[in-house]
């Protein structure tokens, strides 16, 4: 509207200049100018008209409710008003069509003011929507956050299988957080998963430790010890490193895992009730210098579980291996076919079908099969259908005869035959070795009197069978003989550890055997940067390298020495003197010259085999601190943990450090701890020693003393110069030590000259005052403090105390 008026202000003014103008023209001039403005104004005049009216129409005809509609309207609005520039302002015609637009203009007003009133609303219901909608996504992304920490938080970590399932809700923990806009919360969730991650870490780092995981009875004959990881063949199956209380261990097997180790226990003392189980240092088969701490484990067991047939296998067509669940100590009765033996680890017995039939099936029913627990099998009866099949009808074949040596061949057949075979190398029986894999076979004969070179017929006899009962036909080849006369060649050495010893590893370029099984040794060592002479001081063993001598293979083209004894090879460096004639091939060629070899012969680390031990606790006598001495040196972090040393099920102890050895752990007592004297259980567990070997949990029950300190209960006024001081409980004052309390009468120290408190050993103590300092104004507040030192009947010492008011 102001707007509008302003516009027409300034079109009168205008048009006033312009009659001035006209006023100071010529006659004739101003005539002229006269009817060109008479005939402008009229054209001016009936467009001004028609936006006006367009104007009116547009208010008139279109909702002004919304913006585009407002718009259209002011741009009518706008074009009426430039219309209207342009003619007389003093006109009436003018003045009404002004008027016009004016009130048309008032309409769109007060529309335009009613739409901004109506988005304004609208924008406040939308922000107020907005904000619900906000609020309630918040509060679902908080629900939703709290519970993927809570499932990150619960998720059981007992294994790596565990820990790696718990560590991928980790991520939509942290994602579910970001979503969440409360700082304060967001903090605190945060933290929750930071310190689930933490502890989820530390798992991890514990159950990556070398270790034995487990030890855990299967049946009343086997137990499995698990490990952490892959250990070391040969340490893991010495039967002496494994012993459970009052059973006799028959055997242990490494499992095909390479991390669990089966025991089997003797028949007569099987598995039940509490057994103690002790498994030795085993080492690592990644690092055989890396061993497992000493474990030690208390099981209760009871087997409840009946046997059951688990397979049958058919090693050959002829004959079926019945497997069970666990070992069986008897079959019971057996229906269909005659049972054999039962295998030697209890859990097999096999079927001749030789009496069957091709492709004919016999029913074999068992009744009142039993464990060496006496459980029953089940189900009872237990049946079991055994087919003879034989899908291979091929028979077996020689593939290749090969001459080794004058009196060495090997057989090599087309398949796995059932037994080696029967060759004659001309009319000379040939003595097989055992075959790792039945299908190549390698033996000796009598090569007497044959020259270097020769020909001879090798003669595989027919009826070799293979594993079908398939039989072969006789074969027979011309084969050339000559005699191996290539010498055995040193390769390499290398010092190796089995069973915690160390031991020289000398290899070969091929098959060799020692000639002796003990030898001196001679050659070199250096010490201090100086080659000296060395002579071992006595001879040490010299071993095939296999497993039957406790070595971890089978290695047909190496030798093992013993070094282990320091007393013979003390650690130092080494260069000895291996003999040509130390070592023979199999045609029995010595080396052509001696070997010199060079190896460093470690220190001994001597291995500690059992866990370590309490020697004795002591209290000292005011209970301030407890001595623990251990039988050996102890680990620094578990030995000073204070949380592992608990007196009647909690931790009493403030700090705790070696006192003069790693064996003497000194714990002090926290003041107020212990409040009777009395007997307690004092338990130790969670501590290792120095070598890593775990301390079986320990308790032994000690008298321990009260170590509350005694404090003053109460104050009273008895009389105008007598105060009794009561402590809580019995407390000595030295009776030098007549000035104990000090005395406040408003603040203000009365003069210890002129009081007096009694001595000895009591509960309640009497100052008595000098009448000059009497109390007479129970208005004024009266203190006492402690100065001195009191000691209570258990030696706790209390020195010094706070103000005491003194009541009447």
């Amino acid at each position: 509207m102001a707007n509008g008026t302003k516009k027409m202000s300034m079109f009168l003014a205008a048009l006033f200049t312009a009659f001035t103008c006209m006023s100071y023209m010529p006659a004739n001039a101003a005539t002229k100018t006269t009817k060109t403005v008479v005939s402008a104004a009229t054209v001016n005049y009936n467009a001004a008209v028609k936006a006006v009216v367009d104007y009116e129409k547009a208010i008139k005809g279109y909702k002004l409710t919304s913006k585009t509609n407002l718009d259209f309207c002011q741009a009518k609005y706008k074009v009426a008003m430039a219309a209207l520039g342009k003619l007389n302002t003093k006109a009436a015609s003018t003045k009404t069509l002004v008027n016009r637009v004016m009130a048309a203009k008032k309409v769109w007003d007060a529309a335009y003011a009613n739409y901004l009133a109506v988005e304004a609303k609208n924008k406040e219901i939308a922000e107020a929507k907005a904000k619900a909608e906000k609020e309630t996504q918040q509060a679902k992304a908080l629900v939703e956050a709290y519970d993927s920490v809570s499932a990150y938080e619960k998720a059981p970590i007992t294994s790596l299988e565990e820990i790696t399932k718990a560590e991928a809700l980790k991520q939509p923990a942290v994602d579910a957080i970001a979503k969440v806009e409360d700082e304060a919360k967001v903090k605190d969730l945060t933290a929750r998963v930071e310190k689930r991650a933490s502890e989820i870490t530390a798992k991890k780092a514990e159950l990556d430790k070398f270790r034995v995981v487990s030890v855990k009875s299967e049946n009343a004959l086997e137990a499995i010890v698990t490990f952490s990881k892959e250990v070391d063949k040969t340490s893991a199956e010495t039967l002496a490193n494994y012993s459970i209380a009052g059973k006799t261990i028959d055997s242990v097997k490494l499992l095909e895992d390479k991390k669990s180790v089966r025991i089997t226990v003797n028949t007569a003392t099987v598995l039940g009730g509490t057994m103690a189980y002790t498994v030795k240092p085993i080492a690592l088969a990644a690092d055989t210098t890396a061993k497992t701490p000493l474990f030690t484990a208390v099981e209760t067991y009871k087997d409840s579980v009946a046997p059951q047939i688990v397979k049958v296998e058919y090693p050959v067509p002829t004959t079926a291996k019945v497997t069970f669940s666990e070992p069986i100590s008897s079959l019971g009765q057996v229906y269909g076919l005659t049972a054999g033996t039962i295998s030697t680890d209890k859990k097999t017995v096999e079927f001749s079908l030789a009496g069957l039939k091709e492709n004919e099936t016999k029913v074999v029913t068992i009744v009142g099969a039993t464990d060496f627990a006496g459980n029953l099998i089940n189900p009872n009866p237990a049946t079991v259908s055994l087919t003879l099949t034989i899908s291979d009808k091929t028979a077996p074949t020689v593939a290749e005869v090969t001459a080794l040596s004058e009196n060495r061949v090997q057989v090599k057949f087309s398949e796995e035959l059932k037994s080696a075979p029967v060759v004659t190398v001309g009319t000379k029986a040939v003595t097989f070795e055992a075959s790792e894999d039945n299908v190549t076979f390698v033996g000796t004969f009598d090569a007497t009197g044959r020259p270097d070179s020769y020909l001879e017929v090798v003669t595989v006899a027919a009826d070799f069978q293979d594993l079908s009962g398939n039989k072969g036909l006789q074969y027979t080849k011309l084969v050339q003989f000559v005699k191996d006369t290539t010498k055995p060649v040193y390769a390499s050495a290398e010092v190796k550890t089995f069973n915690g010893k160390q031991y020289l590893v000398v290899s070969f370029n091929e098959a060799v055997a020692p000639t002796a099984t003990t030898r001196v040794f001679k050659g070199t060592k250096v010490a201090d940067y100086i080659t000296y002479a060395f002579t071992a001081g006595s001879a040490v063993d010299v071993k095939a390298y296999t497993k039957a001598n406790g070595f971890d293979a089978d290695n047909s083209k190496a030798i093992v020495i013993d070094i282990s004894d320091d007393t013979v090879f003390a650690p130092g460096t080494y260069t000895i003197v291996l003999p040509s004639s130390a070592v023979a091939d199999k045609a029995n060629n010595l080396m052509a010259n001696d070997a010199n070899i060079s190896f460093v012969k470690n220190k001994t680390v001597a291995v500690e085999t059992d866990a370590p031990k309490v020697s004795n606790i002591v209290f000292a006598a005011d209970n301030s601190y407890a001595t623990v001495t251990f039988d050996r040196d102890m680990d620094y972090a578990t030995a000073l943990n204070v949380n592992n040393y608990k007196v009647g099920g909690v931790c009493i102890f403030s700090n705790a450090i070696f006192d003069g050895s790693a064996k003497v752990v000194k714990l002090t007592v926290i003041p107020g701890t212990v409040v009777l004297t009395g007997d307690r259980y004092v338990t130790i567990s969670g501590v290792k020693s120095k070598a890593g070997n775990v301390m079986t949990d320990y308790s032994v029950v000690k008298n321990v003393i009260e170590n509350v300190k005694a404090s003053i209960a109460s104050a009273k006024l008895t009389s105008a110069t007598t105060i009794a001081v009561k402590f809580s409980e019995e407390v000595t004052i030295d009776t030098a030590d007549t000035s104990a309390f000090e005395i406040y009468v408003n603040g203000v120290k009365v003069d210890t000259t002129k009081y007096t408190n009694a001595v000895g050993r009591f509960d309640t103590f009497v100052i008595t005052l000098d009448s000059s300092v009497a109390i007479t104004d129970l208005s004024k507040t009266i203190q006492v403090k402690l100065v001195k030192t009191v000691v209570d009947n258990n030696g706790n010492k209390t020195t010094g105390s706070d103000f005491v008011t003194v009541t009447p």
